[in-house]
């Protein structure tokens, strides 16, 4: 959230107003604790081992701001530009998991700021979970077909992350 927004929700009383000013500032949308029936409590081996399931790998073309600031519909949002570069870094170098991430002399012992900086990447289309078992093949027999009409199709496949971005 951008720092002038934080400081004007601060003196708000806790309730909806609040909510909804924090959720505007922070560009958020489809909140579960608000468009979901609650489902049974996590027990505390099982988040950790949920946050793991997945692989976390850069998307095709993205370039980190060197400032660390990331533009967003309400405003810049800082980050700690080392920070951001250590998460980078080791994704370039290859696909993980947030345990392995979690190593990162970085994000060592800090969970949660590993898991703001995934959620920043993920909204800036700087990275996306991989989704267990995909079929890269599959993508690269659909690409090939796109390709092989006539003109340049709007868009590729990219079975690993099965989104639209």
């Amino acid at each position: 959230m951008p720092e002038a927004a934080r400081q004007l929700l601060a003196p708000l009383p806790a309730g909806a107003a609040r909510e909804t000013l924090k959720d505007m500032a922070c560009n958020q949308s489809l909140r579960s604790d608000i468009f979901t029936r609650p489902g049974p409590a996590l027990p505390p081996p099982a988040h950790p081992d949920l946050l793991n399931a997945f692989l976390w790998q850069l998307l095709p073309g993205a370039a980190l701001p060197a400032d660390g600031l990331f533009p967003t519909k309400t405003g810049p949002v800082g980050s700690a530009p080392e920070t951001g570069r250590a998460l980078f870094s080791a994704l370039a170098r290859r696909s993980q998991r947030f345990a392995g991430l979690l190593a990162l002399p970085a994000f060592r012992c800090r969970p949660a700021l590993l898991n703001e900086f995934l959620q920043l990447f993920l909204a800036m289309a700087l990275a996306h979970p991989v989704f267990p078992g995909y079929d890269p093949a599959a993508a690269a027999r659909l690409n090939r077909v796109l390709q092989s009409g006539s003109g340049k199709p709007p868009a590729l496949a990219e079975a690993f992350i099965a989104s639209g971005l």
